[in-house]
């Protein structure tokens, strides 16, 4: 592995700043050893034996380089002004895969650039005291293909068809406090999609498809507010809409059809209702929120009949609701604590009838979790921390074959970690344990996946170090 970073700044006028960035990393994987499977009926974890790899794989890699141009002023004409270029370019090879259309494997070559433009005006001056509107623009040009490296006469396909992508996108925010106990929250923005999109052979069914132009628009609005009716107590809720231009690679890897107008995926509006409520008394604060999400064309993957080790995309009608509450505070000056609680559930309408009534998988919801952590400062220079993280159960596909991607059953796992933090000069220096009981589970990504060459367990007793040092 190979990580280089650098950042410089120079400040001047009092108001203004140019800042730059760099990060370079590259990570090469050259092993030995092959998964053996594990089997999930019989409780056997995967595991991995000292063998050559298939002679047609090449090494798995990640290069990625990430830059950015920024410039700040935080009195231009009233408002503050942060805008910022940026550049990323990314190559990856992923595993060989030895079942897909007699062994191959894939890598994403991927080219990213753009503007990033945005204003903070206060509203004072029309007697909004605290009154704020964002405003902006985005602009972004995206080059991305995912060919199949060619280790078979058939290959040459494309996993995900080359392709670029423009973004132009505007966008305001207003956070009106319109008396000291009622606060409305409006936004909007307009978002513009171009794509062109290459000629390419589907990389699952060989089926040749003419290259072709799509386009998507979209004007998502949100609108929120919050009361507070007593002291340290505040109500809040709000209508969001969220806008996404679907995943192009899935849907085209499986293409039957020549024509880019008949394959042409449609963009997804999500709508979300969220209402909740903050609380302050004593020196403990607590949160606690609801929310629906819906959607015509929620995104879900289920088995490809083409590929079994191949996800497949499908688009129905879904419904997503939640809930999510947060506790924390203090034990005198020197101790601190606080919980997380987060669960989730939701359907899909799997056959068309109107009717959301069949789980989404595990690629989609999780578990209900709680973490929570208590933290001491023992000196003002030395703390000691121990945390813990709880995962619920799912079981939302009894009897699920195993293979059938993120259906798999869940059971409840445990882990508790601790650490503690020493400053020395310009150095902090932390000795910690994860899994400080040294719990047996499996992971909750290897359970819900239900595949025997996934099925791995976590991590046991670990201890660490870390060194950083100010400068």
């Amino acid at each position: 592995i190979y990580n280089f970073y650098g950042k410089i700044g120079y400040s001047f006028g009092g108001t203004q700043r140019v800042e730059a960035m760099a990060n370079y990393y590259q990570q090469t994987q050259d092993t030995d050893y092959v998964v053996v499977p594990g089997d999930i009926a019989q409780g056997i974890p995967a595991g991995a034996t000292k063998q050559a790899q298939d002679p047609r794989a090449l090494d798995q890699r990640n290069r990625n380089f990430i830059s950015y141009l920024a410039y700040t002023n935080s009195d231009i004409l009233g408002s503050s002004l942060r805008s910022q270029i940026y550049y990323l370019k990314n190559y990856s090879v992923f595993g060989f895969e030895a079942a897909r259309l007699g062994g191959t494997q894939t890598t994403i070559e991927s080219e990213k650039y753009g503007l990033q433009t945005d204003f903070k005006t206060r509203l004072d001056g029309l007697g909004l005291e605290q009154g704020l509107l964002l405003w902006g623009f985005d602009i972004n040009r995206d080059t991305t293909q995912q060919p199949l490296i060619p280790l078979t006469a058939i290959d040459g396909r494309a996993f995900a068809p080359p392709m670029q992508q423009t973004n132009y996108a505007v966008f305001v925010q207003a956070d009106l406090p319109l008396t000291d106990w009622f606060t409305l929250r409006a936004g909007v923005r307009h978002d513009e999609f171009r794509m062109k999109i290459d000629p390419f052979v589907a990389g699952l069914t060989g089926v040749a498809v003419e290259g072709g132009k799509l386009s998507y628009r979209a004007t998502p609005v949100n609108l929120g507010a919050t009361v507070e009716v007593a002291g340290g107590i505040q109500f809040y809720g709000g209508f969001s809409q969220g806008f996404s231009v679907p995943d192009i690679g899935g849907p085209f890897r499986n293409a039957r059809f020549s024509s880019i107008d008949v394959l042409k995926p449609k963009a997804a509006m999500v709508n979300t209702y969220e209402v909740g409520t903050r609380v302050s008394f004593g020196g403990i604060k607590a949160t606690a929120a609801y929310f629906i999400s819906t959607s015509k064309l929620g995104t879900d993957f289920v088995i490809n009949p083409l590929a079994p080790t191949e996800a497949l995309i499908i688009r129905e009608k879904e419904r997503i609701h939640g809930f999510e509450a947060t506790l924390d505070g203090k034990l005198g000056e020197a101790t601190r604590w606080g919980l997380v609680f987060s669960w989730s559930e939701g359907k899909r309408d799997a056959d068309g009838d109107g009717r959301v009534d069949t789980p989404l998988t595990g690629r989609r919801i999780s578990p209900e979790t709680l973490n929570g952590f208590i933290e001491h400062d023992i000196t003002d220079r030395w703390n000691a921390r121990i945390q813990f993280a709880y995962t619920g159960d799912r079981d939302k596909f009894p009897g699920a074959p195993v293979g059938t991607f993120y259906t798999g059953k869940v059971e409840p796992t445990t882990r508790i970690d601790a650490s503690t933090r020493v400053e020395v000069g310009p150095a902090g220096i932390t000795l910690g344990v994860s899994n400080l009981l040294n719990n047996d589970y499996y992971t909750v990504t290897s359970q819900m996946l239900n595949r025997n060459e996934r099925y791995s367990k976590a991590l046991g007793r670990t201890v660490f170090v870390q060194i950083g040092v100010d400068y």
